[in-house]
């Protein structure tokens, strides 16, 4: 609908983390797998097409959208995100607020900020203002009645003032003295040590700084278990924290997710103030894989145990006997085969035969890979009260977990697709406000009770769940992985 123009205006996710902000006010770089908006045009007097790249907060609006964002959105910018992410209301309102995010005037940014409470970075600039006013009247020095110039890196003095400074607050402000005098960079160097994500203006890396070194860094996500936990662009007042789901460099497709929390509950892990070491590295890689160490672990003492054990696989009698030492072996430590024996010694049976080049180790790795370990009683209750947070009514909860469940697998299988379109399901879910029933579920997906992103295979799937406490389909991807 815009290609007659001389300029397009395309939202993409960034291929690579090379790309930079062409905003004069930015000029930072745009993350791999985060948003952008490309402005595509032709060279003059060529046929080679220019493009400039642009935070969604940072693109400059044209003149004819100037009063309306939402117009700007719906007609000015052509859709290329491989979810098809301007194809939801909830996908169209998040580009409106992203683009609205940082464009409100310095008059309206005052305004909100001006209440007795402010944000956590205001009050921290504060404290410390409080505490170098503090410092100079104990030393006999009056406070200076006109702004001195200010020396090179020394930050500035732009701090609101408040009566109802709290202990936290001046926590806050000791770290703020930490991390204001920090260029830029050396800030992302810090951010980088620990993991973050390094999108915003040096108040929104501040922000990050003296949340991490305070609380720790932030962890991993407990619905798609990957993803960085991340404090979102459009709300920068460290209040909540989200997680945008992981990029996947096998298939080059980013795996959304809709995970968001108040930032109190959020997993934390060691902050660092001085680069890791190679072994703190390591013990990083596996906190953001943890299953991954787990399984690793035991394979470790299943191997131990086999010793130096070898198995004739070359008679059905040898291939038995490993099959029955392994299955004994799950069992001893926990590993998830399938409850029924058969089931489960004819998948060992069809693992081992799949390659009988494989030593006794090299099968037990491969077995817990593929069946990985039991969770407690505790593990599967944190993770059901974690799916529960996300969802605006918690009833909604265990459908939420099916349908996520039910995208990890086809996931796993490469249908990158289908486990999109169940991610987008549960993005629908998760905003809704009244609890899916028997009878409103296959109303979701026609007519005024449409729920953007919910078509009506989704629709019958939720019915069949909220009836029968189950999904067909998802039984059958179980039973495939199994």
């Amino acid at each position: 609908r815009i290609r007659n123009r001389s300029m397009v205006c395309v939202l993409e996710v960034a291929k690579s983390g090379r790309s930079t902000c062409k905003s004069t006010k930015c000029k930072e770089k745009i993350e791999k797998g985060e948003l952008r908006i490309a402005k595509k045009y032709m060279k003059p007097d060529s046929d080679v097409e220019m493009s400039s790249y642009y935070h969604p907060e940072c693109i400059p609006i044209p003149k004819e959208f100037k009063k309306n964002v939402e117009d700007f959105v719906a007609e000015g910018i052509e859709d290329e995100t491989p979810t098809s992410l301007l194809g939801t209301q909830e996908g169209v309102q998040r580009l409106v607020d992203l683009i609205k995010s940082d464009r409100k005037s310095k008059n309206d940014k005052s305004a909100e900020a001006s209440g007795s409470k402010g944000t956590k970075l205001e009050r921290a600039k504060a404290a410390f203002a409080e505490s170098q006013r503090r410092v100079m009247e104990e030393d006999g020095e009056a406070p200076p009645k006109k702004k001195a110039k200010k020396a090179k890196g020394e930050p500035k003095d732009d701090h609101k003032t408040f009566d109802n400074l709290t202990d936290l607050d001046r926590s806050r402000g000791d770290i703020y003295a930490i991390y204001a005098k920090m260029k830029i960079d050396d800030l992302k160097d810090v951010l980088r040590w620990n993991k973050c994500f390094l999108t915003g203006n040096k108040d929104f890396l501040l922000l990050k700084c003296i949340d991490g070194h305070m609380n720790g860094r932030l962890g991993y996500c407990p619905s798609c278990k990957y993803g960085r936990l991340k404090f979102p662009e459009d709300h920068r007042d460290g209040e909540r924290v989200v997680c945008n789901g992981i990029f996947n460099e096998e298939a080059n497709v980013r795996q959304e997710c809709s995970y968001s929390c108040q930032v109190g509950d959020a997993a934390r892990l060691k902050w660092f103030t001085e680069k890791p070491t190679e072994e703190e590295e390591a013990q990083m890689e596996k906190e953001q894989y943890p299953e991954k160490a787990e399984n690793s672990s035991v394979a470790l003492k299943m191997a131990d145990c086999l010793g130096s054990v070898k198995f004739d696989l070359n008679s059905s009698d040898g291939i038995k006997a490993a099959v029955s030492e392994y299955l004994q072996l799950c069992k001893d430590m926990d590993v998830d085969v399938p409850p029924d024996e058969r089931d489960a010694k004819r998948a060992i049976g069809t693992l081992i035969i799949s390659d009988k080049s494989l030593t006794a180790a090299e099968i037990a790795e491969e077995i817990v890979k593929k069946f990985g370990i039991k969770k407690s009683e505790e593990e599967i209750e944190q993770r059901k009260n974690a799916i529960s947070s996300i969802c605006a009514n918690s009833a909604n909860g265990p459908l939420y977990e099916a349908f996520l469940e039910l995208g990890q697998l086809y996931s796993a299988a490469g249908n990158w697709n289908a486990a999109n379109t169940y991610n987008k399901v549960c993005a629908a879910i998760k905003d809704l406000e009244f609890e899916i029933t028997e009878g409103n579920a296959k109303s979701l997906h026609k007519g005024k009770t449409k729920v953007p992103g919910v078509g009506k295979g989704s629709a019958d799937k939720m019915y069949e769940f909220v009836t029968t406490g189950t999904i067909q389909k998802l039984e059958e991807k179980r039973a495939e992985t199994a």
